[in-house]
C-alpha cells in the first residue's frame, strides 16, 4: 500500500513522458524491498528455531528469550539506521548496508554455528 502511494504521489510530480520510468523505479524498488523482507523476516524464522535447539533444556527458555531480546533491539534500532542511510547515501546504500549485516551474519554462523543435523538434542547441548 505504501508503494502504491509513493507510486501515485511520484506520478504526479514528473512529466508525462517520464511517467513510466517513475513507475519501473517504483516496481524495481518494491521488487528488491520484497526479497529483502522475505529473507530478513525467514531469517529470523530461522534463528529462532535454531536457538531452541543449542541450549541445554535447564537453560533453553533464558537463551531464546535473550536471542529474542536482541532480534527486538535490532527491530528497534535498525529502521533508524535505514532511514539516516537512506537520506545520507540514497537507496542503494540501504540495499548494500542490509546485505554486509546479512553476510557478516552468514560469516559468524559459519564460523560458530554448532551442526543439529542427524544429532539428539543431548548431545547438540548437553
Amino acid at each position: 500500500a505504501m508503494h502504491a502511494g509513493f507510486a501515485f504521489l511520484e506520478l504526479g510530480t514528473v512529466r508525462r513522458k517520464n511517467q513510466i520510468n517513475a513507475l519501473v523505479k517504483i516496481l524495481v524498488d518494491f521488487s528488491v524491498s520484497t526479497l529483502a523482507y522475505f529473507f530478513i523476516g525467514s531469517n529470523s524464522s530461522m534463528l529462532f528455531l535454531y536457538t531452541a535447539e543449542i541450549y541445554p533444556t535447564r537453560l533453553r527458555a533464558r537463551g531464546t528469550s535473550t536471542g529474542t531480546a536482541f532480534n527486538r533491539l535490532s527491530s528497534s534500532v535498525g529502521p533508524p539506521i535505514v532511514g539516516a542511510t537512506l537520506a545520507g547515501f540514497g537507496l542503494g546504500s540501504v540495499y548494500l548496508l542490509l546485505g554486509c549485516v546479512a553476510l557478516v551474519g552468514a560469516i559468524v554462523a559459519a564460523a560458530f554455528a554448532v551442526e543439529t543435523r542427524e544429532r539428539v538434542m543431548e548431545d547438540v547441548s548437553p
